[in-house]
């Protein structure tokens, strides 16, 4: 039982992945309460705060096991997806793709750091390196505390302050170099620490009827969308449109409580489903490569308009220009899920070679 595997931050890490990817293809064609629950408001928080659940394990490791456990999980996948898709991208700047920047040392090792979108393809590894530092300050702090109890809700205040000053950094535009690196995990920390506080000590206490558990929810959210006359998205990538300090984490909260009850609800369905179980297990890979999935099927359009002539209003100049362009036939934003599709088939087929190389060697 020790080791069993958590169903519930499994389905957790499934509905997270499918919100990133469907918000890089403009919703999806699809919309998964988006109205009230924006994913940009909170997406990446989830991760984090998942990440901060399944965090504190780690505490009983020796610290130079687990710095070279995060470099192999984090830092080594980087640089390597990093190279290879800088190289697809100077051969393909070649036949006049435009977007993203030339291949150097600068791009491949420095970039990647505060930036990450430097090839465009694996843009959502921006995310890698404010997780790799924030779990590499969280176990300093554990060896630095030992057998010592924490108080986990002074550590989220804590945290929670800092959080505002990042917000607050960013939103006075120290956002941008090394200090957009600074502004991600400061943003990010409170979240974190959220999920440390969830595991110990509010997951035993989250037991309230689904029915007022939601009627709740929906009113605070209600309330929050009142005073700020709306709801809104950011771009933690880049740590803008930032306009409270506050609001960032209160609309963050609100979206991961949203989703964890509703994970919660869907374990008796998808607990057996393997299909979401081998998505949850793969987010890193699916993060990684999901827009040269998009990418590859804007190139069968691209081949179906150029060689097929069976569509006539494909654009070339976007297409060549912006990662992020979308064909949609006659407008239909529902095509979109078409995207969706691609991102997460290619990125399956790159875990499934590479799984199949391990065999090999194994």
């Amino acid at each position: 039982m020790k080791n069993k595997e958590n169903i519930q931050f499994r389905i957790l890490y499934f509905i997270g992945i499918v919100l990133i990817v469907a918000n890089h293809a403009g919703g999806g064609g699809i919309s998964l309460f988006y109205e009230w629950f924006p994913a940009y408001s909170f997406h990446l928080a989830l991760f984090v705060f998942c990440s901060g659940y399944f965090f504190i394990k780690n505490r009983e490791e020796k610290v130079h096991k687990f710095i070279l456990k995060l470099f192999k999980k984090f830092l080594i996948p980087l640089y390597f997806w990093n190279l290879i898709y800088g190289l697809i991208l100077m051969m393909l700047h070649k036949i006049g793709i435009n977007f993203g920047m030339p291949l150097n040392l600068k791009t491949l090792f420095i970039f990647p750091m505060y930036n990450g979108h430097q090839f465009m393809f694996n843009l959502s590894s921006w995310f890698i390196w404010p997780l790799f530092i924030i779990e590499l300050v969280n176990i300093f702090i554990l060896k630095l505390l030992k057998d010592r109890k924490i108080n986990y809700y002074l550590y989220f205040i804590l945290t929670l302050i800092l959080g505002f000053i990042g917000v607050k950094l960013a939103m006075m535009w120290y956002n941008t170099g090394m200090m957009l690196l600074l502004c991600k995990v400061l943003y990010f920390l409170p979240f974190f620490s959220l999920g440390m506080l969830y595991k110990f000590d509010l997951e035993s206490k989250d037991k309230l009827n689904n029915t007022i558990y939601f009627i709740l929810l929906f009113a605070i959210t209600l309330i929050t969308i009142f005073i700020f006359k709306g709801t809104i998205e950011y771009v933690p990538s880049w740590c803008n449109n930032f306009d409270n300090v506050f609001r960032p984490f209160i609309v963050g909260v609100l979206g991961i409580l949203f989703w964890l009850r509703i994970s919660k609800i869907l374990v008796p369905f998808l607990r057996n489903n393997k299909f979401v179980m081998t998505i949850s297990r793969n987010t890193f890979s699916i993060m990684m490569h999901h827009l040269m999935g998009f990418f590859l099927l804007n190139s069968f359009y691209y081949f179906c308009f150029k060689i097929l002539r069976i569509i006539n209003d494909f654009n070339y100049k976007v297409y060549a220009s912006d990662i992020y362009y979308r064909y949609l036939p006659y407008g239909l934003t529902q095509f979109n899920i078409l995207y969706v599709i691609s991102g997460f088939a290619f990125s399956m087929l790159i875990i499934f070679i590479i799984n199949k190389i391990k065999s090999i060697k194994s």
